[in-house]
């Protein structure tokens, strides 16, 4: 039994380092990709992208619900995540904090 648990608690450890790579990875390419929508197809109407535009939508929502989520969370980064996904709350924020 007590190799069991050790080796849950090793895997355990490796699976928070893992995800936290992995999720570092994710908000990379996230950022890339709506950069590239933002730029490559800006002279475009966005109904033409509309399920481009969604689906990054999503991602930030699960980004954003994913950091909230944690045990420890890092109220700078689940704030970050929200203002990137309400595009109501950027505008009150920047007049709140110069």
């Amino acid at each position: 039994m007590a190799n069991f648990r050790s080796s849950y608690a090793t895997s355990e450890s490796q699976n928070r380092e893992f995800s936290a790579s992995r999720w570092d990875l994710f908000a990379i390419y996230l950022k890339a990709e709506a950069l590239l929508l933002l730029i490559e197809k800006a002279k475009d109407p966005p109904g033409k992208h509309a399920a481009a535009i969604e689906g990054i939508r999503l991602r930030l929502l699960q980004a954003y619900e994913y950091e909230r989520g944690k045990a420890k969370q890092n109220r700078a980064t689940v704030e970050q995540w929200r203002l990137l996904i309400d595009p109501e709350a950027a505008p009150k924020a920047r007049a709140t904090h110069p």
